[in-house]
């Protein structure tokens, strides 16, 4: 141990997706770590007859997929960066023709130009959809280890199944830290903040293109679609990332405003006040009709409620409004901490009553904290001397605790 250092870093488990900053990261989370506790192989091919000793490393980086899991430290946490899939796969097409050691493919690809890259199906489809096919990668360890021992051309992603989308979505979700290449520093400050890491004022920036240019530049309308037709399950994985990435970033302030005191999880059943402090964001200010306070939501048709409830029990959220010039509830979809659920519609007087279920297990993955997003489908234009872009008129917001 160092003189200043009093305790080991936590371990960790970074998956490494090919072109994603990776590298970078890995020079940053080995300045973690002494170098007997890191595991030296950063590829299985490399690792193959030795998987029984990564349990004893503190730190696993490489391109591993994702069924490394099964083989490091029980209480390892995980950490994996995306990118923007199109960019992602044109920065490893550059890197391929220039590196002989990316890929098996570089012969092919070293003499070829770009826009002949992106037409060759061979190479494309070592490219089709990556990050999906990392995050999905299921093969037991043992399967993995037999069949590359076939031969030096076999990699470990070779025999994996198609990737699927619920199964990307639903491992981004079981990995303690995302991040992606356009925006790292959330994530930096994350592990700063809950693995004991160094902060990174200065995070190197290492293999990057030595060209310094935007990787889509110079491709023509057919070159993207042939692009984004590769990319079909990564586009949305990385959409997805970014909405999980946001959401864990509302639920660490709401419940550090809490551990401050700005904000409480109430015992009871409540109300919020339309007329004080909304928790959420896409509200217009407050407004008032002979003593009833109300808000209308916009500019966007997607607005959010983000509060911090008791993490030991179900609740009810209840929601009262009306659409602007019209008499029907309309189109409306509910996620609670990013997940879709069951939206109940009732007519009541002059308004719609929205009702949904918000399960305790949603609030205990959570420690409490709780992003309900509504999508009202579309905004009205205001009329008159009111030109705001209108989503919905809410007059009441009700939270009710459940038992299970």
């Amino acid at each position: 141990m160092d003189v200043f250092q009093t305790s080991d870093r936590p371990p960790l488990f970074f998956m490494h997706i090919p072109k994603t900053a990776g590298t970078s990261m890995r020079l940053h989370l080995n300045n973690q770590y002494r170098r007997d506790q890191i595991c030296p192989e950063e590829r299985w091919e490399d690792l193959r007859g030795r998987e029984a000793d990564v349990r004893s490393w503190r730190l696993v980086r490489g391109h591993f997929r994702y069924n490394m899991r099964a083989l490091v430290a029980e209480d390892a946490r995980m950490l994996t960066v995306l990118r923007d899939p199109l960019r992602r796969t044109m920065s490893a097409l550059r890197h391929l023709r220039r590196d002989p050691a990316f890929h098996q493919t570089w012969q092919v690809a070293r003499n070829l130009p770009l826009t002949a890259l992106l037409r060759h199906p061979g190479i494309m489809e070592a490219q089709r959809d990556v990050q999906a096919r990392y995050l999905c990668a299921s093969m037991p360890p043992e399967a993995v280890a037999a069949w590359l021992s076939g031969g030096p051309d076999r990699e470990a992603g070779d025999r994996e199944e198609p990737p699927a989308l619920d199964l990307a979505k639903q491992r981004l979700e079981a990995i303690p830290f995302v991040g992606i290449t356009e925006d790292l520093s959330p994530l930096l400050r994350t592990l700063t903040a809950e693995m004991g890491y160094h902060p990174a004022p200065l995070f190197p920036t290492i293999n990057a293109n030595p060209e310094r240019i935007d990787p889509l530049a110079g491709l023509d309308a057919k070159d993207i679609e042939i692009l984004r037709a590769y990319n079909t399950l990564d586009l949305a994985v990385y959409e997805h990332a970014k909405r999980l990435i946001a959401r864990r970033q509302v639920g660490q302030a709401l419940r550090q405003m809490v551990q401050d005191g700005f904000y409480r999880a109430p015992e009871a059943a409540f109300e919020v006040p339309l007329s004080g402090v909304v928790p959420g964001s896409g509200w217009y200010e407050d407004e008032c009709d002979q003593g009833s306070h109300f808000r209308w939501t916009g500019p966007s048709p997607t607005f959010s409620i983000d509060l911090v409830l008791r993490s030991d029990r179900p609740y009810r959220f209840a929601m009262a409004f009306v659409r602007p010039r019209t008499d029907g509830p309309g189109p409306l979809t509910v996620e609670v901490n990013g997940e879709p659920v069951p939206v109940h519609l009732t007519p009541e007087d002059d308004h719609h009553r929205c009702e949904v279920r918000i399960e305790r297990r949603m609030l205990a993955e959570s420690d409490g904290a709780c992003q309900i997003l509504i999508d009202a489908g579309s905004v009205t234009p205001g009329d008159g001397a009111d030109i705001r872009p209108l989503g919905l008129l809410v007059r009441r917001l009700i939270f009710e605790p459940l038992v299970d």
